[in-house]
């Protein structure tokens, strides 16, 4: 039962082609969220950042008040995507924020998934730190830190259909996740790999076309580069858009692919 990683491809960015402004409706409210977070933040550290004795306090209390605004921020929008993708819920609503247990158990397995990484770490760190002090072999370090790295990341991929199956009400998904996901480890990520791709590639493009534009328009007269200044700030959060909706709706194809395949 593989995964049709090409046509899954296609699909998603078609998907969110013919569908942008339910999927702008979706992210606009958990964007606002990430947006007042951030912007708190960074009033706290232009307004304190100067006093070195309040600097310290300051810095916590406003990472602590984006770490709020960003868990509940992509919390929703991992909620309002899958169910989108899944279900084709609430697209047609302009303030989407699913404040409920769904939320909490979205952030609670964010934590927990997090503890997993670094469980991970804390053990390739030991046993690198182990193989130096017996062998003292840089290569044998290289080599038991890729073997851990790999398998975090194997980990996490199989661990891809957790929140999807959050956001739908399903029960143990971390196990439910694990199960399905048996045999297509490398398909999700050559689905997800070839997708990040190309949107690198087209921010990339983007990019460098701006950065023409705007030097040509400075020889012209400098405050002409305020020009691509915004356009480049539009391009960029159309981009984020993108990149958020075509994931989400991949992950969503797989989701309904591998239950369809086993009803």
């Amino acid at each position: 039962m593989s995964l049709p990683v090409m046509p899954f491809f296609r699909e998603s960015f078609r998907s969110f082609k013919g569908n942008r402004l339910s999927w702008f409706r979706l992210a606009l409210a958990p964007a606002i969220l990430l947006a007042i977070g951030f912007s708190i933040y960074l009033s706290i550290e232009i307004a304190h950042g100067l006093d070195e004795r309040k600097l310290t306090f300051w810095t916590a209390v406003g990472n602590i008040i984006y770490m709020i605004f960003s868990f509940v921020g992509s919390g929703c929008l991992i909620i309002n995507g899958y169910r989108y993708g899944i279900l084709k819920e609430g697209g047609n609503k302009w303030w989407v924020l699913p404040l409920n247990k769904r939320l909490v158990r979205v952030i609670l397995y964010i934590l927990l998934i997090g503890l997993i990484t670094v469980g991970f770490v804390l053990v390739g760190a030991g046993l690198v730190f182990a193989a130096h002090m017996m062998f003292e072999n840089l290569f044998l370090n290289i080599l038991l830190g890729t073997v851990v790295a790999i398998m975090a990341y194997y980990t996490k991929l199989r661990l891809t259909l957790t929140f999807p199956l959050i956001a739908i009400d399903k029960e143990n998904p971390l196990r439910m996740s694990w199960q399905m996901l048996k045999g297509n480890v490398l398909r999700v990520f050559g689905l997800l790999f070839i997708i990040t791709l190309k949107i690198l590639g087209i921010m990339l493009l983007g990019g460098l076309i701006l950065m023409l534009v705007g030097y040509l328009l400075y020889l012209i007269l400098p405050v002409l580069v305020v020009i691509p200044l915004i356009v480049g700030g539009v391009f960029f959060a159309y981009m984020w858009l993108v990149s958020i909706a075509v994931s989400l709706k991949s992950v969503s194809l797989v989701y309904l692919y591998l239950t369809e395949k086993q009803a």
